[in-house]
């Protein structure tokens, strides 16, 4: 799954320089900085939302799978599911 993230970074990573540029010949004259301070603005809102969305989903899916595991090799229940939210609270740099 990990060729799935890095392909659609690379997409993104190749469209956002050819709009960035194509946003500003676009402007008029005058208008330069203001549509430069909104295109990066912009871009880098998308780029955090972006990477709390994949943040979630990177826990959750960790949380998810680590649990089943350890319950898979005989953990009881809630210690499992402790240690799986432990186990993505230090991935993920929140512990």
């Amino acid at each position: 799954q990990w060729l799935y993230a890095a392909m659609a970074g690379a997409g993104i990573g190749l469209l956002l320089a050819p709009a960035s540029t194509d946003a500003v010949n676009r402007a008029i004259d005058a208008s330069y900085g203001e549509v430069t301070g909104i295109t990066q603005t912009v871009r880098n809102f998308a780029a955090s939302i972006g990477l709390a969305v994949y943040s979630t989903l990177l826990t959750h899916t960790t949380i998810t799978k680590v649990d089943e595991t350890l319950r898979g090799k005989g953990v009881p229940e809630g210690a499992s599911r402790d240690a799986a939210e432990s186990i993505a609270q230090s991935v993920t740099g929140q512990g």
